[in-house]
């Protein structure tokens, strides 16, 4: 009996240590791990928003006012604007931004702006695309004036 009792005593001082050994390293990883801690939801935001310069620099015929921002996107005018706590891209429901408290277009240096506040209390600003969109004529390789040098008959 006696010989069983050394045997779980020195089992039991085993994993004593073995827990007091890995205890330190578990420690500084979970201080490692806590110092970048990253905000899924911030990250989120940022990939929206890349989407919403996409859209923007397919975009012309901008015009904004202080809540909303009108365009003409693949030749159908769209809305973009705060709607049940989200920024909103209508018609349709193409969701930008979640948990947006209040959100505000401005124009600086030629530039357009989106600043939004977060239900937490957070105010973010975010360039989001040019002040003037580009207008199709000006990519149209079509003539309508032409000279008569230019014309060849054969």
């Amino acid at each position: 009996m006696s010989n069983n009792r050394g045997f779980i005593y020195t089992r039991t001082m085993i994993a004593i240590l073995i827990v007091l050994t890995i205890l330190p390293i578990l420690i500084s990883a979970y201080s490692l791990i806590a110092k970048y801690n990253i905000d899924y939801n911030l990250l989120s935001n940022e990939i929206s928003i890349m989407d919403l310069r996409r859209v923007l620099l397919l975009a012309y015929d901008i015009k904004i006012n202080s809540h909303e921002m009108h365009f003409i996107y693949h030749n159908e005018n769209y809305v973009l604007r705060l709607s049940n706590n989200k920024l909103v891209l209508q018609p349709g429901t193409q969701i930008y931004l979640n948990d947006i408290k209040e959100i505000n277009f401005n124009t600086k240096n030629g530039s357009i702006y989106l600043t939004y506040i977060t239900n937490k209390g957070k105010e973010y600003e975010k360039n989001i695309g040019k002040e003037k969109g580009f207008y199709l004529a000006d990519f149209s390789n079509n003539n309508d004036q032409h000279n008569d040098d230019d014309h060849i008959d054969f």
